[in-house]
């Protein structure tokens, strides 16, 4: 076991001060990241599906996540005072909860239907709105960005399980588990 020094105390209570400094929506982002990373744990176990590679997959889009995230707070000097850190983790804060949400309802978890009607129309609102963008005579002819499009309109990846529909208009309508 590891003594207790005062090198140990001082590096805790830097990490603890940079976490402090951390804006609201990205101290969010990170815990509903681990949180999205246990339900998802939790669907796997609870469906006999558990799979590394699946596992290291969805990792590995985790710390992308956080890179974007990174990214957005690199460039926000150069911003012009536009929030990009805001902007970018609150958008991840949105997607993971609606992951968490998905992987739930999977589980059979119900889900109140005033929470089904605003992840809903958050969803639907950010499918439109990548759609929009998709026809910007900027975004036309890139492959990259056509991709990527596609990509967001399946978004929140859950479970390969879960329903890629949000929710069942009502709660009693969750996936029901293979006897």
């Amino acid at each position: 076991m590891q003594k207790l020094t005062l090198e140990n105390i001082t590096s805790a209570v830097d990490w603890l001060k940079y976490w402090a400094a951390l804006i609201p929506s990205v101290k969010a982002l990170v815990l509903l990241i681990g949180i999205d990373i246990a339900s998802g744990w939790l669907l796997a176990f609870s469906k006999h599906t558990l799979n590394s590679s699946t596992s290291f997959s969805g990792m590995c889009k985790k710390v992308a996540i956080l890179l974007m995230v990174t990214m957005g707070q690199i460039l926000e000097p150069f911003a012009n005072g536009v929030p990009l850190t805001l902007m970018f983790a609150t958008g991840f804060v949105f997607q993971e909860v609606l992951s968490i949400t998905e992987n739930m309802a999977a589980m059979g978890v119900p889900i109140p239907q005033s929470v089904v009607d605003v992840l809903e129309k958050v969803q639907t609102g950010r499918k439109a709105k990548l759609e929009q963008r998709s026809k910007s005579p900027l975004v036309e002819g890139r492959g990259v960005a056509d991709s990527a499009v596609a990509q967001a309109q399946n978004l929140p990846h859950a479970h390969p399980d879960a329903p890629r529909q949000l929710i069942h208009a009502d709660s009693s309508a969750a996936p029901q588990s293979n006897p």
